[in-house]
């Protein structure tokens, strides 16, 4: 078993120690929250998870007593979001997502062990009698921080968690902050360039496009026929990546860059409803959509891509070529945007900031050397079923370097302005939560 597994299972373990000497020492009552006792065994279960991530954790008892005094309000401030939770009627935990977490965590673990046997006796020397017993622990955690996630993400649907944006000063003490905490290592920003860009997709031609909506009306009988879905999808879609999944995208919410017909679509369908046959840029989809909260939809699809022809492909290009001739004879970005980019498949007009290495090679080496106001292209690009051509209008480059207050006053200001409206809610909650600290 590696130190890892034995460490993480034994910290997880550490309220559920067997030795009566010690349950006397550590686990009496620190806080209550509400009608529900915090115990001295869960500041010592995180302080126990703490010396995983941070071997040099101090060990004196100053230190370690104000580690434990931050460790009980986090676990407080915990509670009190549990609680509201629980007592907010539109937080729905599903169950099924809760024990595929948990079991995806156990396996976790129990991978990091050489065998089956050792995790066991990892397991009951860490205090739990079972392995059931240590799911239904770990299943309780995931639970929790569900509850929390789900409160937080409803409360802003409804407007009532916003941000609070910070003052200037504020921004510039939190900038300052930073630089200190970072001066033995100071964050240095990659060289990243900024570029304007149309994309052009090739385009079936009708007989194609005839002959896959057909395909698409013959898997769509057969699935509102009662064939199942999953392996119709395995079968017909084309859609790699989803097929071997039984056609699942799993879940999505509203903007999230699914192609903007299929959003639309599944948002309107209740569970276990299947689509008509729709037509978006990658080809004509049948769509089912399996569970939905307010927010947010999972689905599965089967895609039927139309053939694309050498033929069209050259068309395509063709039309690359006529753009970048444009641009470099002064027409205007935004006309020929509108004109010939293809919005149908998200492709983004304007890349800022894009680090140099993550970009994709092709990318990389038609920006290399260029200058601003350089139209570059056309080259091309893969993309799911076929390539696409790239005209870009390259803006800015900037060589790798430390990050400049005016760089990062926009993030810090979004991040700031999110702390500061749960900092808001947590003084609310505070106020009208019962909290007796007893440490």
């Amino acid at each position: 078993m590696s130190a890892w597994a034995a460490v993480s299972v034994a910290a997880m373990g550490a309220s559920l120690q067997a030795q009566e000497g010690q349950f006397r020492e550590i686990d009496r009552i620190v806080a209550v929250v509400g009608r529900v006792p915090i115990p001295m065994s869960r500041i010592e279960e995180r302080v126990q998870m703490l010396r995983l991530a941070n071997p040099d954790l101090p060990t004196d008892s100053a230190s370690m007593d104000g580690i434990r005094r931050t460790l009980l309000d986090s676990l407080i401030v915990e509670e009190m979001i549990v609680q509201a939770a629980e007592r907010d009627t539109s937080v729905f935990v599903v169950e099924e997502d809760v024990q595929a977490q948990a079991d995806e965590q156990i396996r976790s673990v129990r991978e990091s062990v050489v065998s089956e046997l050792d995790f066991q006796r990892a397991i009951r020397e860490s205090g739990f009698a079972t392995v059931d017993e240590y799911r239904l622990w770990v299943a309780r955690g995931v639970r929790r921080r569900m509850q929390q996630q789900q409160l937080f993400q409803m409360m802003r649907l409804k407007g009532e968690l916003y941000p609070v944006p910070p003052t200037e000063q504020e921004l510039r003490e939190v900038y300052e902050a930073v630089l200190v905490e970072q001066q033995n290592n100071p964050q240095r920003r990659p060289p990243t360039v900024t570029f304007r860009q149309v994309v052009v997709n090739a385009r079936a031609d009708s007989a194609a496009l005839h002959d896959a909506r057909a395909r698409a009306e013959s898997v769509l009988v057969r699935a509102r026929a009662g064939e199942d879905f999953a392996a119709l999808a395995q079968e017909f879609s084309d859609d790699e990546a989803s097929a071997q999944r039984g056609g699942d995208v799993g879940w999505f919410r509203r903007g999230s860059g699914m192609a903007k017909e299929f959003e639309r679509t599944a948002f309107r369908l209740r569970p276990g409803q299947i689509s008509n046959v729709l037509q978006t840029s990658f080809g004509f989809h049948v769509i089912q959509v399996q569970r939905t909260e307010p927010a947010e939809v999972q689905a599965r699809h089967i895609l039927i891509m139309p053939s694309i022809t050498e033929r069209n492909y050259a068309e395509a290009r063709s039309r690359a070529d006529t753009v970048a001739m444009a641009l470099r004879n002064g027409a205007a970005l935004d006309s020929i945007l509108r004109r010939y980019h293809d919005a149908e498949g998200n492709e983004q007009t304007y890349v800022e900031g894009a680090v140099f290495e993550n970009l994709p090679p092709e990318y990389q080496a038609s920006v290399e050397g260029a200058e601003a106001g350089d139209i570059i292209g056309p080259f091309a690009t893969p993309r799911a079923g076929g390539e696409k051509y790239v005209v870009m209008l390259f803006v800015q480059r900037l060589e790798a370097g430390e990050y400049t207050y005016e760089e990062v006053r926009e993030s810090l200001r979004s991040d700031i302005a999110e702390q500061n409206g749960v900092s808001r809610f947590l003084d609310y909650l505070r106020s009208v939560t019962y909290i007796d600290i007893r440490y």
